[in-house]
């Protein structure tokens, strides 16, 4: 005699699964991630770094058209030629192109997302590690690095569409 009170058998005695239930994340047996989700999170924190780069360097850019500050006279000269190259229209140029530069970091993390074109997704890693507009290298640097080991993994290899740049 088996413990199941259901004489019928059927462990549910209303039918099928409980449509009302949780659904179960716990994944594939043997706790293997899948790859969308092994990729998920380096691609949104390198698309969050981007993002984070894109608005300092918009932000950079205005500042680069307003009035100067008076310069901290307590500062080291080197510092004092810092705060006076920030404006003007050689800094605005300089970061604008930062502010492209972290747009294409946007577009590689949206590719990793996708699982689509692997060789951008790695530039784009690669490129948020050298990205030293607003110091976003100190964040882009271990992101990308991070990003670059999940791509260059075989099985996320294996994963991405094959297109001309996968």
């Amino acid at each position: 005699m088996s413990n199941n009170p259901n004489p019928f058998g059927n462990p549910n005695p209303y039918g099928g699964q409980n449509p009302y239930s949780s659904p179960n994340f716990a994944g594939p047996p043997g706790g293997v991630a899948p790859l969308g989700a092994k990729l998920m999170v380096p691609a949104i924190v390198l698309l969050l770094v981007a993002i984070l780069g894109i608005l300092f360097s918009t932000a950079s850019v205005v500042m680069a058209f307003g009035p100067p500050p008076p310069v901290d006279p307590n500062l080291p000269a080197l510092m004092q030629e810092l705060q006076k190259d920030a404006r003007g229209p050689q800094a605005a140029v300089i970061q604008s192109i930062f502010v492209l530069v972290n747009a294409f970091i946007i577009f590689g993390a949206v590719q990793m997302l996708r699982q689509k074109m692997r060789v951008v997704a790695i530039a784009a890693a690669a490129v948020a590690m050298l990205n030293f507009g607003s110091c976003c290298c100190i964040l882009g640097a271990p992101v990308g690095i991070w990003s670059i080991i999940i791509l260059l993994q075989e099985d996320v290899k294996s994963a991405f569409d094959t297109s001309p740049f996968g």
